[in-house]
């Protein structure tokens, strides 16, 4: 019997200096929840590391749909600000790389799926802002954060995002920073009550991209939003 095609979905990954294998000088990690939350919702998950640009549109065309992962601060400089100290983690390289992914996708009309570094970046590249910190917020407040807090988001009827979750969800927040100017591409529809924009959706591109984690809420939403997700590139 021959098996069932599942749909190729790029999954951008994080280069990080590793206390496991000191003798290397950076790994290309992610976590494992996004391979598993792709495979269980019928995908065929390829994880990517940095590329050179001009490699992008090769990339491209190996994939269904494309997910542009968690990871370390976009770099302010990129929307024009600097950096107040409250960013970290920042990686030029990969700023780039989804940056040049991202362009080349849209062009393609290629089902995107940011998530949040993911949705950061997309704003970025498309011309928004970010704010560097958003813990003063009462819905974003807990330090360190939880897996196990959650607050409510309010999404806006019509989108992509309310066909999956109807007009609210509970929703994990582990990100300290979040948009800040949204992008004149993108419509913003999710927002959390103290106005932090938690997802947005292309104009007139599939790409939608969420603040949270649904990867780390798979039994509580996350497997709804990949299911649903994957099921537009059949």
């Amino acid at each position: 019997m021959a098996a069932t095609h599942r749909p190729v979905i790029g999954i951008t990954t994080w280069q990080r200096p590793s206390a496991e294998y000191p003798y290397e000088p950076a790994v290309a990690t992610l976590a494992s929840e996004y391979v598993d939350a792709v495979i269980d919702a019928g995908g065929l998950p390829l994880l990517m590391s940095e590329y050179p640009s001009d490699q992008c549109a090769q990339l491209v065309a190996l994939l269904d749909g494309l997910i542009l992962s968690g990871g370390g601060d976009v770099d302010p400089a990129a929307y024009g600000a600097a950096n107040a100290g409250l960013s970290s983690g920042i990686d030029e390289t990969r700023d780039a790389f989804e940056t040049g992914l991202l362009g080349v996708a849209l062009d393609a009309n290629l089902p995107t799926l940011g998530i949040c570094r993911g949705q950061q970046i997309i704003n970025v590249a498309l011309g928004g802002t970010l704010v560097q910190d958003v813990k003063h917020l009462d819905a974003h407040s807990a330090d360190p954060p939880s897996l196990n807090d959650r607050h409510d988001v309010a999404i806006a009827a019509g989108s992509w995002l309310a066909g999956v979750y109807g007009a609210t969800a509970a929703v994990n927040s582990l990100h300290h920073q979040a948009i800040g100017v949204v992008a004149d591409s993108l419509l913003p529809v999710a927002t959390a009550a103290d106005g932090v924009v938690e997802a947005v959706e292309h104009k007139d591109r599939p790409l939608c991209a969420v603040q949270w984690h649904p990867e780390k809420m798979r039994t509580d939403g996350g497997d709804t939003l990949f299911a649903a997700w994957v099921a537009t590139l059949a």
